[in-house]
């Protein structure tokens, strides 16, 4: 395994043999560095470096968005393949709900994982928000499934939509505050 080192000033880490003569981060002199002793056990780093949750979550927030996108066309130019491109809204609607779960299972595993709770106030307001996410995903999928094809119905599925990405960047907000959190040392 390489030697990791971590700059003093920003905690930027990077390999000792990868490392030139300044930061590639923050730009203080290579005497800046000290070694990075591992705090957690091996197993662990292994799975947080898998990256599971912010790899998944893209799934639901970019159907979300090609939703939206997709709404606007058929609302702007709805004389352009709107079937199809209400069918393409639909099958979306579909899959959102079950890739929502998946970030929710994901974030709660790599919150487990990395802080050994999921109980602290930025994990408990990413919980409710995701959870809001996946509540707006169902109430889409159910509309879009239910309810008949209308100028209405579209202006409703954009107003969900915008909901859902408004969850979705308060989300990424709170998760990106975390980023770079230390992990505690418990194994």
């Amino acid at each position: 395994m390489a030697k990791l080192v971590r700059c003093k000033n920003c905690g930027f880490i990077i390999e000792e043999s990868k490392l030139g003569e300044v930061c590639p981060a923050c730009g203080v002199p290579k005497s800046a560095f000290e070694e990075l002793t591992r705090e957690v056990s091996e197993k662990r780093r292994k799975l947080m470096e898998l990256n599971m949750h912010p790899i998944i979550l893209h799934l639901p927030l970019g159907f979300t968005m090609f939703i939206l996108i997709l709404t606007l066309l058929n609302l702007i130019f709805p004389t352009f393949y709107f079937d199809t491109i209400y069918t393409t809204i639909t099958v979306l609607s579909f899959t959102l709900p079950f890739t929502a779960v998946l970030a929710l299972l994901t974030g709660i595993f790599d919150a487990n994982l990395r802080f050994k709770t999921i109980t602290t106030p930025h994990l408990k307001k990413k919980l409710i928000f995701g959870s809001l996410f996946l509540v707006d995903g169902i109430i889409l999928l159910s509309i879009t499934y239910f309810l008949p094809v209308s100028q209405t119905l579209l202006i409703i599925i954009l107003v969900l939509t915008i909901i859902a990405e408004l969850f979705g960047g308060i989300n990424g907000m709170l998760g990106g505050s975390l980023l770079c959190s230390k992990i505690p040392d418990r194994g």
